[in-house]
C-alpha cells in the first residue's frame, strides 16, 4: 500500500509510528514534512528512518526555522505534497491539536 504521511509536528513518537508502518507492513512510504515537524531531521534516529522513505518538506517552513539543505530529504512545497497524496492509496497525518 502506499502511504502519505504528513508530519507537523516534532515527537519522537512519531519516529516509533513511522518505524513500525515500515516494518510490520510492506508500505511504501512518502512522507511530507511541513511546519514544527521539519525539526524532526536534528534526530539521528529520524534521519536513520527517513533514508528507507521518500521524504520531501516543505522549504518555506525548513527556512523559518534555519535548517540546512540535506541529501536525504527533497526540499519542496504543498504543490509537492499534493502530488504526493494524489499517487498514494491513504493519507496519514500527524498535526498538533488545536
Amino acid at each position: 500500500m502506499k502511504l502519505c504521511i504528513l508530519v507537523a509536528i516534532s515527537s519522537r513518537a512519531i519516529i516509533t509510528t513511522l518505524q513500525r508502518l515500515y516494518d510490520d507492513h510492506n508500505n511504501e512510504i512518502r512522507l511530507f514534512l511541513y511546519n514544527e515537524g521539519v525539526l524532526l531531521l536534528q534526530d539521528p534516529d529520524f534521519m536513520d528512518l527517513v533514508k528507507r522513505m521518500q521524504a520531501t518538506l516543505c522549504s518555506v517552513s525548513a527556512e523559518e526555522r534555519h535548517m540546512q539543505k540535506n541529501d536525504s530529504v527533497t526540499f519542496g512545497s504543498l504543490y509537492d505534497f499534493s502530488r504526493m497524496v494524489a499517487k498514494s492509496d491513504k493519507l496519514i497525518s500527524f498535526t498538533r491539536e488545536s
